[in-house]
């Protein structure tokens, strides 16, 4: 890899593993039809499914700006899905929504070749910022529960900055706390539409992450680098 004296790195679905979310949606199904057992669960998780990605579209936005935070966001994203399923029950919302947390808690993980990286680029004298879209909360939340802190030398939360990837002032502040230049930085990232775009309008070079060797869906975006896993790029690194 050319100089490299700062990394940044995506959180979810790069350091993080999200490949288990649909048992925890799955779960959570479970206890609507444990509610109410004249619905089944294949009923149940379409809906879910459907309202979901309609949610999202509509809140992406916010969520990103941290205008709405967890639990704010799994009440009216479970709300919406009871009522498509015609439950109207607050203290049962309520309830679902501790349940769904707690599943989506167990199902997260980082991925097996996370920490072995980390070391690996910080030997080679890269310092390492996480740069994520979402409310602060919600993400710090998710790095104090698998535990990746150390050797992390900065979290850059779009709710805290004011700016969402693919926005390339979200990535000058990671590196200005990094006291780094985009022309020293690598960014690595799994979404080709944020984390390379934005890398690519910061000036920063990128690295698409493409654990599952899905076909570039984007041709017009081209990153700088493409890997299969983060030890094929600590070899890199190295």
């Amino acid at each position: 890899m050319p100089r490299t004296d700062a990394l940044l790195l995506d959180l979810d679905g790069t350091l993080l593993d999200h490949a288990e979310v649909d048992l925890a949606i799955r779960g959570t199904a479970e206890a609507i039809v444990a509610f109410r057992p004249s619905l089944d669960l294949d009923t149940v998780l379409t809906v879910t499914a459907l309202s979901r990605a309609e949610h999202w579209a509509v809140l992406q936005t916010d969520w990103n700006s941290g205008a709405i935070d967890d639990p704010a966001y799994g009440l009216l994203s479970w709300g919406r899905i009871l009522t498509e399923l015609d439950i109207h029950d607050e203290a049962f919302l309520g309830r679902l929504t501790s349940t769904w947390y707690d599943l989506a808690a167990a199902h997260q993980h980082p991925y097996a070749d996370v920490n072995e990286f980390l070391e690996r680029a910080t030997d080679a004298g890269a310092r390492l910022a996480i740069v994520t879209n979402g409310p602060p909360l919600a993400q710090r939340a998710k790095l104090a529960r698998v535990g990746i802190r150390e050797p992390i030398d900065a979290v850059v939360v779009s709710g805290e900055v004011g700016s969402a990837k693919p926005d390339p002032a979200i990535f000058r502040h990671a590196l200005d706390l990094l006291e780094s230049t985009p022309d020293a930085a690598w960014h690595v990232g799994d979404m080709l539409d944020t984390d390379v775009v934005g890398a690519r309008n910061a000036g920063i070079r990128s690295v698409w992450l493409n654990r599952g060797g899905a076909r570039n869906h984007l041709p017009g975006v081209v990153p700088d680098r493409e890997v299969r896993s983060l030890a094929e790029l600590g070899d890199w690194l190295a």
